[in-house]
C-alpha cells in the first residue's frame, strides 16, 4: 500500500499543477520566456520532489523496522521473565506441598500412637519421643533459588518466606524434660494451624501460576502473525 502511495506522488503533483497552472505558469513566464527552459525547471522540480519523497520513505521504513525490532526484543525478554517466574513459583509450590505432607504425616503418627497407647502414661511417653523427633522440613528448592526471590512480586515472595517459616515449627518442650501429653496436644494444634497457613499459600501460588500462564498465552496469541486468508 505504501509503495502505491509513493508511486502516486508524481500524479498528485501533476494534478496540483493542472489545478493551479495559471498562477504557476504566469510566475514561470515572468522569469523564463522559453518553453524549453520552463520544461527543464519543471522536470528538475519533479525530480527533486521524487528524491525527497524517496528519502523520507526509506528513512521511515528504517525507523519502523528499528521500532519493530525493539518491540520484539522487549516481548522476548518479558516472555522469558514470565516463564522463569512460573517455574520458580511452581518449584516453591511443590516443595511447600511436600512440607504439608511431612507435617500431616507427623500428626497422623502422633494420633495413632495415642490411640494405640494402653494408658495415659504410655501415651505421654510415646508423645514425648515423637514430638522431640519432630520432622525435617524440605528446603532444597528454597536454598537453591533464594537469590531469585527478587524476580517474584513482593507479596508472593513474602508469602513464600512465610510458608517456609511455618514449616520450621519449634518443638514444644524440646529445651529439656519430658513433653507432657498436654504439651503434645498444644503442639499438634499449632502444627495444624501452620499447615493451614502453608495450604493457603500454596493455593495463592497456584492462582499466581495460572495468572502468569494465562498472560503468557494471551501475549503469545496477540503477537502471533495473522493467518493469510485462502
Amino acid at each position: 500500500m505504501k509503495r502505491i502511495l509513493i508511486g502516486l506522488m508524481p500524479a498528485a503533483l501533476t494534478l496540483l499543477l493542472l489545478v493551479f497552472h495559471g498562477p504557476i505558469f504566469d510566475w514561470l513566464g515572468s522569469i523564463l520566456t522559453e518553453p524549453r527552459a520552463s520544461a527543464t525547471i519543471l522536470a528538475s522540480t519533479f525530480g527533486f520532489a521524487g528524491v525527497i519523497v524517496a528519502l523520507w520513505y526509506n528513512g521511515k521504513q528504517s525507523t519502523d523496522a528499528q521500532k519493530a525490532h525493539w518491540h520484539q526484543e522487549d516481548e522476548r525478554a518479558e516472555k522469558a521473565a514470565r516463564k522463569e517466574r512460573i517455574a520458580l513459583m511452581s518449584a516453591f509450590r511443590t516443595e511447600l506441598d511436600l512440607n504439608i505432607a511431612v507435617i500431616d504425616g507427623f500428626l497422623t503418627n502422633l494420633g495413632q500412637e495415642n490411640e494405640n497407647a494402653a494408658d495415659e502414661g504410655q501415651a505421654s511417653s510415646r508423645a514425648d519421643t515423637i514430638v522431640k523427633e519432630g520432622w525435617t522440613a524440605h528446603r532444597t528448592v528454597f536454598m537453591a533459588n533464594a537469590d531469585k526471590m527478587g524476580l517474584l512480586d513482593t507479596k508472593i515472595s513474602g508469602l513464600v518466606l512465610r510458608g517456609y517459616a511455618a514449616a520450621d515449627i519449634q518443638v514444644v518442650g524440646a529445651s529439656g524434660g519430658q513433653v507432657s501429653w498436654d504439651n503434645a496436644i498444644e503442639f499438634a494444634r499449632r502444627a495444624r494451624q501452620k499447615t493451614e497457613i502453608i495450604r493457603t499459600i500454596v493455593v495463592i501460588l497456584d492462582t499466581g501460576i495460572r495468572l502468569e500462564q494465562s498472560r503468557l498465552t494471551a501475549k503469545h496469541t496477540d503477537s502471533a502473525p495473522d493467518t493469510p486468508e485462502s
